[in-house]
């Protein structure tokens, strides 16, 4: 976290004429960055698709409304559809549904990170960030990354990401208070079946992002720790 102020990446209020001068509405890029690995395991991963279906059926998706991608990592990260797949609910629902575990021993959480920011967060692959539209990633996983996560943390704070971050019992709390946008971004449950009473916590904050109703302060590095 060196060079990193606490207060990198807080809330400030949206101007009164915000959405008058970008033609803004009800829009994110929301990437679902899942936990596949042995740890999660198969039981457990049917509560986080179902809580993802969930999450998605309150949302109002297509191309100038929500669009959703989803990545499953573990020892690598793997694509299972980007932001441009699918363009109606039906399809994003159907596709979710039919996710399975992945399998692997490592949780490498730093490089899903990586592999989101490269591969799916670029207009090539769905992404309107060139147009404003708030560009939002869930990460849902089961224990502490296996690997490092200073640069992971770096990333979504430069390309102002919006990160939500849930963790199972044996995650690390303060991994996910670090790679999460604010404190009120990430919850700890202790087992999966308990995700789905998230539902109330974060869908108005993913909601208040698409609406922009809250947006993140511009990244200051300052030199030194």
């Amino acid at each position: 976290m060196s060079g990193l102020k606490p207060e990198d990446g807080h809330f400030c209020k949206v101007p009164e004429d915000y959405f008058h001068q970008w033609n803004a509405q009800e829009s994110a890029d929301l990437i679902f960055l899942i936990d596949g690995s042995v740890n999660v395991g198969s039981d457990n991963f049917q509560y986080i698709r179902d809580f993802i279906v969930n999450f998605i059926d309150n949302l109002d998706i297509g191309p100038d409304r929500f669009q959703i991608g989803v990545i499953q990592y573990s020892d690598e990260p793997v694509t299972k559809f980007y932001l441009n797949t699918y363009s109606t609910k039906t399809e994003v629902l159907d596709a979710v549904k039919r996710l399975q575990l992945k399998g692997g021993d490592e949780i490498n959480t730093g490089a899903a990170v990586q592999f989101l920011v490269d591969n799916h967060l670029i207009e090539s692959a769905g992404s309107r960030a060139s147009e404003r539209v708030p560009q939002a990633v869930v990460i849902i996983t089961s224990s502490e990354s296996s690997d490092d996560i200073n640069q992971a943390e770096l990333l979504l704070k430069q390309g102002s990401i919006y990160s939500f971050t849930i963790g199972r019992r044996g995650a690390d709390t303060v991994e996910l208070l670090q790679l999460a946008t604010d404190p009120s971004f990430t919850a700890m449950i202790s087992e999966f079946r308990d995700i789905a009473n998230l539902q109330q916590q974060f869908l108005p904050l993913v909601t208040a992002v698409a609406r922009r109703e809250i947006i993140i302060e511009p990244l200051v590095i300052t030199e030194g720790g």
